[in-house]
């Protein structure tokens, strides 16, 4: 029994090291951000960003992002934010410089104060680029885009919000 033991303990140390090997947490600034309803585009204050990514390789995996509420200038204190899962994609150019595509979907868009609004997600994608400082630090910068629905009175109003990202990750 108690070499079963071990050999199951390292089973389950072997797996919990694999799957830390792949995990980078992110956290970011937006800036520039665009809020834009059935055309009608207004600025949005600078928000952030905290992401986690699970690489199954070098290049592929999968990834979720939370949006810290930012506000949008045109309403009174209208704030908006995107809890988006994607699937990530990693192209290396050399050790140190990389290229990052993310798409998926935006799972929930809160709106505050929602004022009988219901708000929803949509499509969301990202493209940027990633440099490794060390073996565990990189910055990232890119553009993001997250679409939504909010539906009032019945009736739907496609959101669309875009951003430039400035972010750091930390892979472990």
């Amino acid at each position: 029994v108690g070499s079963e033991m071990c050999i199951r303990d390292s089973y389950t140390f072997l797996i919990i090291s694999f799957s830390l090997v792949s995990a980078q947490l992110r956290v970011g600034a937006d800036a520039g951000a665009k809020y834009k309803v059935e055309g009608i585009s207004s600025d949005m204050e600078m928000g952030f960003t905290l992401g986690y990514d699970y690489l199954f390789n070098d290049n592929f995996g999968v990834g979720f992002e939370y949006q810290l509420n930012r506000e949008v200038k045109e309403t009174d204190g209208g704030k908006l934010g995107f809890t988006s899962v994607y699937g990530v994609a990693k192209f290396p150019f050399n050790p140190q410089v990389y290229g990052v595509a993310r798409v998926g979907y935006a799972v929930s868009m809160v709106l505050d104060p929602d004022e009988g609004i219901d708000p929803s997600g949509g499509l969301m994608f990202g493209v940027g680029g990633g440099y490794n400082v060390n073996e565990n630090i990189a910055i990232e910068a890119g553009y993001f885009l997250n679409n939504g629905t909010l539906t009032f009175l019945g009736q739907d109003f496609d959101v669309e919000v875009n951003r430039f990202h400035l972010g750091l990750a930390y892979s472990f």
